[in-house]
């Protein structure tokens, strides 16, 4: 369950401020002490944890702007916490992939992570048909509960396939669909484990990521809503 929670837990991007102009500072992730809280369901609309992400850090530095993201989760498969990092650059937002995945779990402290930070990006100016980064590949490497383990993440077909309204617990809008392949690869003791997800995310311009979900085999298996910004 823990591997599985991984993997998932990128759904949770969070809600990325956007602006037509390029203006780095009208984004959410560049307000210091910036906190967004999403809900995330299981494939029968059964909540199954909280994440909350909170904002800290932002400079400019280099022709960028930078800022971090503590990432706490809790739900039934216990609490975990994250740091990663968000970038800005000529209205093009840079987001962390590697947010999601926890560097240290507080019900098992023993899980420890070793990974380059890799991006997936957000245009200023989104069109439909547009074809999106899509050549991020990149491994975990660390231990659990004493064993050995390598996850690989390999994001493919990634797109804006359409634009179509979205409501969620704090507002409705129109917004453009992301979708992508995400191929998960887990070595645990020698034993490899494949998995293949098709993700969508609902994206606001002006606004942000306000829902993703994430299908395996055809099914739902998992979906995250934005439910406050404080």
């Amino acid at each position: 369950m823990k591997m599985k929670k991984m993997f998932f837990s990128l759904l949770a991007l969070g809600a990325v401020s956007f602006a037509h102009a390029q203006d780095c500072s009208k984004y959410i992730y560049f307000k210091d002490n910036a906190r967004i809280e999403s809900v995330v369901y299981d494939g029968n609309g059964k909540e199954i944890r909280k994440e909350v992400q909170e904002i800290s850090g932002v400079e400019d530095k280099g022709g960028e702007r930078i800022a971090n993201i503590t990432t706490t989760k809790s739900g039934n498969e216990g609490n975990s916490s994250s740091k990663g990092v968000v970038k800005c650059n000529g209205g093009n937002l840079y987001f962390d992939l590697t947010v999601g995945l926890p560097k240290q779990d507080v019900n098992n402290p023993a899980i420890e992570s070793n990974t380059k930070t890799s991006y997936l990006t957000y245009p200023a100016d989104p069109k439909i048909g547009q074809t999106l980064e899509s050549s991020l590949d990149f491994n975990l490497n660390g231990t659990t509960k004493g064993k050995s383990m390598k996850v690989n993440f390999k994001v493919e077909d990634r797109k804006v396939s359409g634009k179509e309204k979205v409501s969620t617990p704090i507002g409705s809008w129109e917004s453009f669909k992301i979708t992508y392949v995400l191929n998960v690869k887990f070595k645990v003791v020698g034993i490899n484990i494949p998995m293949k997800l098709d993700i969508t995310e609902w994206f606001v311009p002006g606004y942000g990521i306000v829902k993703s979900e994430a299908y395996l085999k055809g099914k739902l298996t998992e979906r995250s809503v934005i439910t406050a910004i404080k």
